[in-house]
């Protein structure tokens, strides 16, 4: 029992669980004592107070055993026994410190903190490192309400990491202050020492649910279970715990076995009940809340969601009751003046739903569901524009709501706006593919918006479209002959000419869709891979062009001409129908696709013909379009074999840019990349040459390796000609790396001269002797350096007679020893 002095200072002490956890380690269950620094060695009492203090201790334990057989009496006889002992200990020897955190222990047991307030603190002040008195200092101080004070105090104590039980207490109290992140960190740590605490491992467990971790809360409340299988408040934890998870079937398990013990406790029923309500049971759930509500007859909570069960089951009569009466109880809530509102735009009442409507948007002006309502509204009052920018509002403010985007769509459907319809059904089946009221929605767009796509020429787009209309209207043969070009669209031309042909098939000799069905069959098979296809797709495709001229079918027919390689017949095609709709895009492209065909097939025989050249930049290949690249790629080629790097560096760099490669499956690896290289080679840029190909896929190629190390070569060159002996070693270096050879090696020796190096250099021409001309003029100087005259003689007379570069100068050397020498050289 609390004292009226404590009730008065409004304290609150430690729980029963929390006092049992903290005393029983220190004293009552034989776990390790922490001693003060008297009692390791340092310090021995005086005789009589180490008897007193013994039998302090007996007297301890004696109390301990009472409280495990529940004889309070007894227990609290003992703790005063202790206590006269403990007492007495520390008159006769005021510098036993280790009586202190006895007296602590005794005096929080016996709930008189004044008391031991300044005999923790004295002891304190003999022992100030003594962790046991610091920790009863904490805990009396903590009691008293002197909670600044009292923390420093644990929190030293639980620095040290010796005593678990300060986490406990820690933990405890910043769960009572709200602070349940520092209690979790305390807990886990008190609970990692003392894992059989089980009261301790649930208010863990408390605590996780209130930092929004239901997971890690519900393995902790099953740890406690599984010690403790018959607690209810730990079962109902572990439902509520399923809840939050969203695993309602196990909550509804749980919880209906919680309920069965305890029909009568209002929040398992409730809890119960909203498990229910999330799995969709909504006559059980409606049963759960009527069971609550029979306790707790005036909980707004238990109105409310009676009255949104009711409103699911399409009692909207009844719903509206159940709602009215949660607004009575509790009137300052948007969300039941939302639902009322909804429940009258239902029933047609526009001006009692606008009522409702306006008083959820005065307590909730930012409430999405409630700003999208008011956008149904406008709509259903015929105010486009201001429904379409509340439910626009509405998405903005909660853009994972599936609901409400279903709403936007419906509304820019009425505005005259099927694509935007379209990305806002789209965007809520995304966020909630199982929602039947936004399937609905999305449907009535998809159907709608499924037919601007396909004229708009966004076939891909609209299969999906396509298939949730033909939903509604299975047979429709013109909805399949869209669908068979969006198929094509979308990568599957064998079935969408299987789909064409069933439709022209099905259709009468006169129908107006025939031409419609032999453009989609004759696109099917122009894009096929296979030669006969495309010469098949001549007649269907000429066939609709003539039946109904338009510049679509005029432009498939022209394709089809240049697939089958009709490429003659194809410009003729293209010209005439350009004479009826000059300037037309598509019939301009199909041109120039024509004119690129043709001149593709030339550049196998030599330079293609300007002008089909020309025509071919034609094609727009701004997406990436594959014929587009071979334009740049032909484009490319010639200006190459005319010398012209210049003008290819500008087809080089679009053919980079395009995201599909045209080029034959067995051309050279990065063959785009050595075609820029030879672009430059032809502009004198060496330097570009060599980061193009140094260490690029062409560089493994024959023909790159030798424009890689020619590009090295003219670079040592161009080096050597600036006095840069450096950096000509350098490019020489990255020409042997690329290929070795004689002429290279040999230029490495006369950097390796002029280095001073001349035994070196005198080695590296002697091994190049019969390979490089140059080698044996080079090593007569090098000879001739060394003092080694007779052997530079030797060496100048042979390369005069073998003749060749530097002959005339050996011829010099060798008349000029005989001059001053006399002789035969």
């Amino acid at each position: 029992m609390r004292s009226n002095r404590r009730q008065t200072c409004g304290r609150r002490w430690a729980s029963a669980w929390l006092l049992a956890a903290i005393l029983g380690p220190l004293q009552w269950q034989g776990a390790p004592q922490l001693q003060g620094a008297q009692a390791q060695g340092r310090y021995a009492p005086q005789g009589n107070a180490q008897r007193l203090f013994q039998e302090g201790e007996r007297h301890l334990g004696e109390a301990g055993d009472a409280g495990a057989r529940g004889d309070a009496e007894a227990q609290r006889r003992a703790l005063r026994a202790a206590l006269d002992a403990f007492s007495e200990a520390l008159e006769e020897d005021p510098n036993y410190v280790a009586v202190y955190p006895k007296l602590g222990l005794i005096y929080y047991t016996l709930e008189q903190p004044q008391i031991a307030l300044p005999l923790l603190r004295r002891g304190k002040a003999q022992a100030p490192d003594d962790l046991e008195i610091t920790f009863w200092l904490g805990n009396h101080l903590l009691s008293l309400g002197q909670t600044e004070e009292a923390l420093r105090h644990l929190q030293l104590v639980a620095d040290a990491d010796q005593l678990p039980q300060v986490h406990l207490v820690l933990g405890d109290h910043h769960y009572a202050a709200g602070d349940y992140e520092a209690a979790q960190r305390h807990l886990e740590r008190y609970t990692a020492a003392r894992p059989d605490d089980l009261n301790a491992l649930a208010k863990l467990g408390n605590a996780w649910f209130k930092l929004r971790q239901p997971a890690r809360a519900l393995a902790a409340f099953q740890a406690v279970q599984r010690q403790d299988p018959d607690n209810l408040l730990i079962a109902i934890n572990i439902g509520n715990a399923h809840y939050s998870l969203g695993d309602y079937a196990a909550a509804v398990e749980i919880l209906s076995r919680a309920a069965q013990r305890a029909p009568d406790r209002p929040s398992v029923l409730f809890n119960l009940a909203q498990s229910r309500f999330k799995l969709g049971q909504l006559d059980a759930a409606l049963a759960g809340y009527d069971q609550f509500l029979a306790l707790r007859p005036k909980s707004f909570n238990g109105h409310y969601f009676r009255g949104s069960a009711l409103m699911d089951l399409g009692r909207s009569e009844a719903a509206l009751a159940a709602l009215q009466r949660a607004t009575e109880i509790k009137g300052d809530v948007a969300q039941p003046h939302y639902k009322i509102g909804l429940l009258q735009l239902r029933a047609g009442r526009l001006s009692a739903a606008k009522a409702a409507l306006s008083q959820a948007q005065r307590l909730a002006p930012n409430d999405p569901w409630v700003i999208s309502a008011l956008g149904t509204l406008a709509r259903r009052q015929g105010d486009a524009a201001q429904a379409l920018a509340l439910h626009q509002r509405a998405v903005s403010l909660s853009p994972k709501a599936a609901r409400l985007h279903g709403n936007l769509a419906l509304t820019t459907l009425e505005a005259g706006q099927p694509q935007a319809a379209v990305e806002a059904a789209q965007r809520a089946l995304d966020l909630d593919p199982k929602d039947a009221w936004v399937k609905q929605a999305a449907l009535r767009a998809f159907a709608a918006g499924a037919q601007a796509e396909i004229f708009a020429g966004r076939a891909p787009e609209a299969l999906a479209l396509l298939d949730r209309a033909l939903a509604l209207s299975p047979s429709d043969p013109a909805l399949l002959i869209d669908r068979a070009l969006a198929l094509l669209s979308a990568g599957q031309p064998k079935a969408a000419e299987d789909l064409a042909q069933a439709q022209l098939d099905a259709l009468p000799p006169g129908s107006p869709l025939r031409s419609h069905g032999q453009y989609a069959l004759g696109l099917a098979r122009l894009a096929q891979p296979k030669p006969a296809q495309h010469k098949a797709a001549v007649r269907p495709l000429a066939e609709a062009a003539g039946a109904k001229p338009n510049q679509a079918f005029a432009g498939a027919a022209v394709a089809a001409l240049v697939a089958a390689g009709r490429d003659d017949d194809a410009l003729v095609m293209a010209e005439d129908a350009l004479k009826a709709w000059p300037g037309d895009p598509i019939l301009s492209q199909a041109k120039a696709l024509a004119s690129l065909r043709r001149a593709w097939g030339d550049l196998a025989r030599g330079a293609p013909r300007r002008g089909d050249v020309i025509a071919a930049l034609r094609v727009d290949d701004a997406a990436g379009h594959a014929w587009g690249a071979r334009a740049h790629y032909l484009a490319a080629v010639s200006a190459l074999r005319r010398g012209d790097g210049a003008r290819a560096r500008p087809h080089l760099a679009a053919l980079r840019r395009l995201p599909r490669s045209v080029l034959a499956g067995d051309a050279p690896s990065d063959h785009v990349g050595y075609l820029s290289a030879a672009a430059d080679a032809l502009q004198g840029r060496w330097q570009q040459v060599y980061s193009q190909l140094n260490g690029a896929p062409a560089e493994g190629t024959p023909a790159g390796a030798a424009l890689l190390r020619h590009a090295c070569l003219r670079l040592a060159d161009a080096a050597w000609g600036e006095r840069d002996a450096k950096a000509a070693a350098r490019w020489l270096a990255a020409a042997s790396r690329v290929r070795k050879d004689a002429l290279t090696r040999h230029n490495q020796a006369v950097l390796t001269f002029t280095e001073g190096k001349i035994k070196k250099a005198e080695q590296q021409w002697r091994a190049l002797l019969g390979q490089i001309p140059e080698a044996r003029f080079n090593l007569a100087v090098a000879l001739d350096a060394q003092g080694r005259l007779d052997e530079a003689a030797e060496q100048y007379s042979r390369h005069a007679q073998a003749g060749g570069p530097g002959a005339d100068e050996a011829k010099a050397a060798v008349e000029a020893r005989r001059q001053i020498f006399g002789g035969a050289p």
